[in-house]
């Protein structure tokens, strides 16, 4: 196989530089004027004996390696051309988006110009637009402004359900509207990650945890110390169980020690003179 027939080969550069060995060894290739030939010459060895080294590609092999590799290349070049010209195209479209601006209002023009009717209605219109351009950026601030109102008085009554839940469970758990006030103050003191907070919050047992964290402070600066997903994980397995197991506050009255009863004072049995034996 000739070198001019080598370029011309297929695009599997493994089965071209097979088939182009397999040629070379069946044909005798034509002779390449060239200084370095004689390096692929096999070197001479003491005694005269000759070792053969390993062949090097033909030139019409190298030719081809290079080409299938020059087509990988282009390839890799190609796709990160077009990646960066998209990226590219991508940021001239966001510059290029149309950004609504005040018009401008040419002054008065010149009572005596030639062109004062003309400079006079294009002034007119300029008004126009201005004030359509102010009522549109009106409505737009008042738009803006009542969905931001709905959204604080959403998270108000969010926030204000959540409260009256969470009173509604420490009642249940025996916890004193005064223990959970000093509770949650001591634990919103050490700065618990707010993500921690709102899932203690959320908890159905969150009073008590939040009581027994306010209690042990070592508790809850380990508790602190941890990822709020790995926090949550230890409220469950942790926190939880020890917390459940404190001592219930209750409002009840403590029991009378006082076992005697009162009344009238006891009287004898039976009418009077009987006898019981």
């Amino acid at each position: 196989m000739t070198e001019q027939n080598a370029l011309q080969a297929d695009d599997e550069p493994i089965e071209e530089i097979q088939a182009a060995e397999t040629s070379d060894e069946n044909t005798e290739s034509a002779p390449v004027n060239n200084e370095d030939d004689t390096t692929n010459d096999n070197i001479e060895q003491e005694g005269g004996e000759t070792e053969a080294s390993e062949p090097p590609l033909t030139p019409g092999q190298q030719a081809t390696f290079n080409k299938a590799m020059d087509k990988k290349t282009f390839k890799q070049r190609s796709a990160e051309r077009e990646r960066d010209s998209l990226r590219a195209e991508l940021e001239t479209v966001k510059s290029s988006l149309p950004q609504e601006q005040r018009p401008a209002i040419p002054p008065m023009p010149d009572q005596f110009a030639n062109d004062f009717d003309e400079k006079t209605k294009t002034r007119d219109k300029a008004i126009a637009d201005a004030s359509a351009y102010d009522t549109r950026q009106e409505t737009l601030a008042t738009q803006k402004t009542e969905q931001t109102q709905r959204a604080v008085n959403e998270r108000q009554q969010a926030a204000t359900t959540a409260i009256n839940t969470y009173t509604e469970r420490a009642t249940a758990l025996g916890i004193t509207p005064d223990e959970l006030a000093k509770s949650g103050d001591a634990v919103a003191a050490y700065g618990i990650n707010d993500a921690v907070v709102l899932h203690i919050l959320g908890d159905e047992k969150g009073p008590a945890l939040t009581k027994y964290l306010a209690e042990n402070p070592i508790a809850m600066d380990k508790l602190n110390g941890l990822t709020p997903m790995q926090a949550a994980v230890h409220i469950e397995n942790v926190v939880k169980p020890a917390a459940l197991k404190m001592k219930k506050t209750t409002n009840a009255p403590p029991p009378s020690t006082n076992l005697e009863g009162g009344g009238s004072p006891p009287s004898d049995r039976g009418p009077k003179g009987a006898t019981f034996e």
